[in-house]
């Protein structure tokens, strides 16, 4: 397992990290200076660290009913609309309230079992990101993909009450 805590100098001004390691939304926006790092519209917030190899990571998002997991490249867009897709630097995966999806190259619908724990691991000499669920289950694996800079762990949630944690 990766050491693995939350940057709040890229979270979203209505996105509350607690000790680097909890994410909840909240109501009413922190008062914080915008940056280039911090995301503006939507509700994400990036790992303090950087990787460029393997790396596991198993986040609980039990009673979290709105979240997404996934990787991103320290360039990716972070301002105004982006679509959450490989083609724009993002590999991610998302409970939407009823069903878990894949933001592939379009988005697949996965299963409709609420996870509780999911469990990511970076393979970077076969280029897979691979999403486990608590019963060991393959949720989904992102095949080939294609990344010349470092990675970071994108978490994201519109939660108020159950936070989102790295275990």
């Amino acid at each position: 397992m990766s050491e693995v805590t939350m940057d709040e100098i890229t979270a979203n001004k209505y996105l509350l990290v607690k000790d680097g390691k909890e994410l909840k939304m909240s109501s009413t926006a922190v008062n914080i200076t915008p940056s280039a790092e911090r995301f503006d519209m939507k509700p994400c917030v990036l790992s303090r660290e950087k990787f460029t190899s393997d790396f596991t990571l198993t986040v609980n998002v039990h009673n979290v009913n709105k979240w997404r997991i996934g990787v991103v490249t320290g360039s990716a867009k972070r301002h105004g609309f982006t679509m959450m897709h490989p083609r724009n630097s993002y590999w991610v995966v998302e409970w939407n309230r009823h069903e878990l999806v894949a933001h592939d190259d379009k988005e697949i619908a996965i299963q409709n079992d609420f996870v509780q724990k999911l469990t990511m691991r970076l393979d970077s000499i076969n280029r897979k990101l691979t999403f486990d669920s608590e019963k060991k289950d393959n949720v989904y694996t992102f095949d080939n993909m294609y990344f010349s800079e470092s990675l970071y762990i994108l978490f994201s949630t519109t939660d108020e009450n159950n936070p989102l944690t790295i275990i």
